[in-house]
């Protein structure tokens, strides 16, 4: 059977280029017009592949390759002559370049192109695709054309600013989550959905701002000169700019907070808390606009710092059990092959969500993973520490970890395991508890004080 291909070839030659060649043919047909899109990009990497030289005039055909295939350029001082041939620039019967005449000829870095080029005088010279090895076009290689045409034709970047660059190192390098490093990103990059940012990508709206009713809404309106913003910053420790207040410019702004991320006079809370006000700043100010909620300035401050305060938790490894008598036990490191996971749990009523969290940490005391999570209808406390614990388990079991010691500072759960009452409504709780833990190699479940389990106890609270 012919090959598919070949037919068509075929059937395209004798509807559209009868007479003429394909890089020739100018057909008005829609599907020939759609096709000589894919032939102006053929043209454009074209290129003369250098044999003998006889048939390749130095200064019309595109032979060499810079980017893209093009002619090369004259030396400015030498005299030139159009009619000259590549094969006019070799050494007869050798094949190889004459060198003094291509230097005196070609501009230097022309000259460096050139004499990497290998001629073949038992070949005649022929045109090919110039972006891939076998000189047979593909879709990558044309792409890369594509890309390296469009870079052509930008105009040079200029060189940031050094104030620039440290501003952008400081926010990759900022004490902070992830998250936040990025979402700082987004803010220096004018890419968070504001109404001015909205109106400038064709959206007709109003530009005010929907929390304060003064002033158009930017990304330094809502973060830093909003009436509500102000209040947020107004309410934290965190230092105004010497001029008392905040700049009209987004990058001089966070270039402030960044500086005094790095002003060791300054407490914690003053220092590195500014990544999550401005986090918190952004959600209040969505939450207004699509949830009709005016949420309190102190609020989103506590909110904040706490958040602030777990992260700093989490960078610490915990302090070793002490020989002191006099110290309480605080976090002892499990066995090598172990791992410890840390259970909190946090509940104010039940008409409310209750929290739950846990924290992984290696017998080094590096963290290495932790979560939260809410609960709903949660009747008791007893009942949220159950529901954590259980929790946590089966998070253990999935991250397929074989050796856990899983460690509560809650009393009422040392008590449901300890002295259970078996028509209580949570013993079929502790009953699944002891069935999950079946799952793994080796387990144990101990009680401590409050001081060791802080910080899980501190991430399930951040829930509530």
């Amino acid at each position: 059977m012919d090959n598919p291909n070949s037919l068509v070839a075929q059937v395209l030659k004798h509807r559209y280029f009868r007479s003429s060649t394909f890089l020739e043919s100018s057909r008005p047909s829609f599907a020939w017009r759609s096709l000589l899109h894919g032939r102006e990009l053929l043209q454009q990497g074209l290129v003369t592949r250098v044999g003998n030289g006889t048939s390749t005039n130095v200064w019309w055909d595109k032979w060499i390759i810079d980017y893209v295939p093009r002619t090369p350029d004259y030396r400015p001082e030498s005299l030139v002559d159009l009619t000259v041939k590549v094969d006019d620039l070799l050494e007869p019967q050798i094949g190889s370049w004459n060198r003094e005449l291509v230097l005196q000829t070609f501009s230097q870095k022309d000259a460096d192109i050139i004499f990497k080029i290998k001629p073949l005088l038992s070949r005649s010279d022929s045109v090919v695709w110039g972006f891939t090895k076998n000189r047979v076009y593909s879709s990558k290689s044309g792409h890369d054309l594509l890309v390296a045409s469009e870079d052509l034709k930008s105009p040079p970047l200029a060189p940031t600013p050094p104030v620039e660059q440290q501003l952008w190192k400081s926010i990759w390098k900022a004490k902070t989550t992830p998250k936040l490093r990025h979402f700082l990103w987004r803010i220096l990059s004018g890419a968070l959905a504001v109404k001015e940012r909205l109106r400038s990508r064709g959206i007709n709206i109003d530009t005010t701002c929907s929390s304060c009713g003064n002033g158009r809404e930017d990304i330094n309106h809502v973060l830093f000169q909003c009436r509500f913003a102000q209040d947020v910053w107004s309410l934290s420790a965190v230092p105004m700019p010497p001029s008392g207040s905040w700049y009209n410019s987004v990058f001089l702004n966070l270039y402030h907070l960044m500086k005094c991320c790095k002003m060791n006079t300054l407490s914690p809370d003053a220092r590195l808390v500014s990544p999550w006000l401005l986090w918190h700043i952004w959600k209040a100010r969505n939450a207004f606009c699509f949830e009709y909620k005016r949420l309190d300035p102190a609020n989103i401050l506590d909110k904040a710092i706490m958040e602030a305060q777990i992260w700093r938790e989490l960078q610490v490894p915990p302090r070793s059990e002490t020989p002191l008598v006099s110290c309480p036990k605080v976090w002892t490191k499990p066995p090598d092959d172990w791992i410890k996971c840390n259970v909190g749990a946090s509940w104010l009523n039940c008409s409310v969500n209750n929290g739950g969290a846990w924290i992984v940490r290696n017998p080094t005391g590096m963290t290495l993973l932790h979560s939260r999570r809410a609960f709903s209808n949660v009747s008791t406390p007893l009942e949220a520490d159950l529901c954590s614990l259980l929790w946590s388990i089966e998070s253990m079991r999935s991250l397929r970890l074989n050796k856990v010691i899983f460690e509560s500072s809650s009393a009422i759960l040392r008590d449901a395991f300890l002295n259970p009452s078996f028509d209580s409504p949570t013993w079929p709780m502790v009953l699944n508890i002891l069935h999950t833990l079946d799952g793994f190699g080796e387990w144990r479940v101990e009680h401590v004080v409050p001081e060791s389990n802080k910080v899980a106890s501190m991430i399930a609270s951040s829930v509530t």
